[in-house]
């Protein structure tokens, strides 16, 4: 018997069938809004929060598109998936670590992403991935923001008064800028959105008031816990072109396996 589709993808599936059929694949926060209430889908903002391609039903993801958001409200579904959506690379033998550390008095209190940064920072895990040595550089705390944008995924243009993102994490060392995406799971891709806008934002700032930003990198952690262990993973990009969301580079990754 196979299962019914969550809410969610019952929410995705209704309004890529009202796209189809109408043969205009852009729509709005309100339409999301109305189908939201007509499955019961309680939070309407979530269901077009796209954090990996599996949340994605299984129609639109075979037909090769993915959802953008194009900011004020509206979204349009794009292809091909691939432009939208990175596979994560596999980390190199050599850079699997295991390594010891002292639990700290407040590790344990919480299990979400905001701690998963705090540990690599305060165990100075991320600065050995990023630097090569165990130092503490300017730390910034997590914000959302706004910005009017124009970028391009792949050949096709995009504009944007007011595109909102968020910043789970910001370090900074000698003009080097790094942005981060956190999530306490192993997803086998990841929506390139969720590194590119915090990047784009820094590179504006780059490009008029901040130029001493002498580079911007982004960082995706990812981490696995049980009792006796945790496995932290570190992957770092940037982009080629930094107009175009679908030129994301694989720069390098590694993995580390902390034991109490």
């Amino acid at each position: 018997m196979t299962k019914e589709p969550g809410k969610k993808k019952q929410l995705l599936s209704a309004l890529f069938a009202m796209c189809q059929a109408r043969g205009d694949y852009t729509f709005t926060g309100d339409e999301v809004k109305a189908f939201a209430k007509d499955i019961g889908f309680g939070n309407p903002f979530d269901a077009v929060k796209i954090d990996h391609s599996k949340l994605l039903p299984d129609e639109i993801r075979e037909a090769g598109y993915g959802v953008l958001r194009l900011g004020e409200g509206d979204f349009e579904f794009i292809m091909p998936l691939s432009r939208l959506f990175h596979v994560m690379e596999e980390v190199p033998r050599g850079n699997i670590k295991e390594i010891g550390y002292e639990n700290s008095l407040l590790n344990n209190t919480d299990t979400s992403e905001s701690s998963l940064l705090s540990l690599v920072y305060n165990q100075t895990i991320v600065s050995q991935f990023l630097y090569n040595q165990p130092i503490k550089p300017l730390i910034y705390f997590a914000r959302r923001t706004n910005m009017p944008m124009e970028f391009r995924v792949g050949n096709k243009s995009f504009s944007s008064d007011r595109l909102q993102m968020e910043v789970d994490l910001v370090l900074e060392r000698d003009g080097v800028v790094t942005v981060f995406e956190a999530k306490n799971t192993f997803p086998e891709d990841f929506a390139i959105t969720q590194l590119y806008n915090p990047y784009r934002y820094f590179y504006e700032k780059q490009q008029s008031d901040i130029p001493n930003i002498k580079s911007i990198n982004c960082c995706y952690v990812s981490r696995k816990r049980s009792k006796t262990k945790q496995e932290v993973r570190f992957h770092l990009y940037d982009f080629a072109d930094p107009m175009d969301l679908a030129s994301i580079r694989f720069i390098r990754a590694a993995s580390y396996t902390l034991k109490v």
